[in-house]
């Protein structure tokens, strides 16, 4: 793996996953707010409906009031899904602000605004669009997810893109983390290892008209050499270690962002950081939940 690895930890910097509940736990909690939300509100706008009892009887599942208002956004359904995005993405920025009081501002824009641009419902299994939104990881088939969005907006940030970055991203799955980095970068490498999935992701990031990306098919342990070196690695898969051949291809100050550990239960979202020297600069932004790499990587 090379060089030395120092801990860079600092408290109060999190991936702030408190709150992290499944699709099926958000799916009842919606039905049941919902009804009570449209019956005392048949045709007022959702914000209306802010300081409603049913509305506080939720206040423990998430605690950004903007949740809040996702839930009553959703029971009122909006076809074309941007009120949802604007209020998801609006919980995203207070509850990083809340759990990381050094977040620079800017660059926090720049991500939010990717977000906000990225309709995420095209990147969810069909069945399922109408619940884009909800803050949770989804099925994606093939035993793979796309990851809670609070989660790819806190590796999105981590990685710290320059305007012209060329950014590696392992674990293309639906190619939902890939359109959001490629508003933020100059080039993007996208590496799948199920091909199904690499030509399916490949497709829709076409039609959507996200141009820089370059979708593969293969083991992305091994990474993308010829597009070497990357500005940021964001590996969304789980491993014991990080891979060395994809800590080889970080240029110098280059970034990579993965879930590190032994087991399932003791993964932690890592920054490594390569410095000039080759050695690695190591922090963790906090425990999460990611499927595990497979292929040459898999624990």
């Amino acid at each position: 793996m090379g060089g030395k690895h120092e801990d860079m930890s600092a408290s109060g910097q999190t991936a702030a996953v408190e709150g992290e509940r499944s699709l099926a736990e958000w799916t009842r909690i919606w039905r049941e707010v919902a009804p009570d939300i449209l019956a005392l509100h048949p045709m007022g706008p959702a914000t209306e409906v802010a300081a409603t009892a049913e509305t506080r009887s939720v206040s423990t599942l998430w605690r950004s009031p903007e949740t809040h208002r996702l839930l009553e956004i959703l029971a009122f359904m909006p076809p074309d899904f941007t009120d949802q995005r604007i209020s998801l993405v609006a919980a995203i920025r207070q509850n990083i602000c809340e759990h990381d009081v050094t977040v620079e501002h800017a660059a926090l824009d720049r991500v939010m605004q990717a977000m906000e641009l990225v309709p995420r419902e095209l990147f969810v299994h069909p069945d399922v669009s109408e619940l884009a939104y909800l803050p949770t990881s989804m099925d994606i088939g093939c035993d793979q997810t796309i990851s809670n969005p609070h989660i790819v907006a806190a590796m999105t940030l981590a990685a710290d893109l320059p305007d012209d970055a060329n950014v590696l991203d392992v674990g293309t799955g639906s190619g939902y983390q890939a359109a959001i980095l490629s508003l933020l970068a100059a080039s993007v490498t996208t590496i799948e290892i199920l091909p199904a999935m690499a030509d399916r992701a490949r497709d829709r990031l076409r039609t959507c008209g996200y141009g820089n990306i370059e979708v593969r098919s293969g083991d992305g342990f091994s990474g993308a050499p010829d597009r070497a070196p990357f500005d940021a690695i964001i590996v969304a898969a789980a491993a014991a270690y990080a891979p060395g051949p994809l800590l080889e291809q970080l240029a110098p100050r280059g970034r990579l962002i993965m879930p590190i550990g032994p087991s399932a239960e003791s993964d932690r979202l890592t920054v490594m950081t390569k410095m000039p020297s080759g050695g690695f600069e190591t922090r963790s932004l906090g425990p999460v939940k990611f499927v595990p790499l497979t292929g040459a990587g898999q624990r």
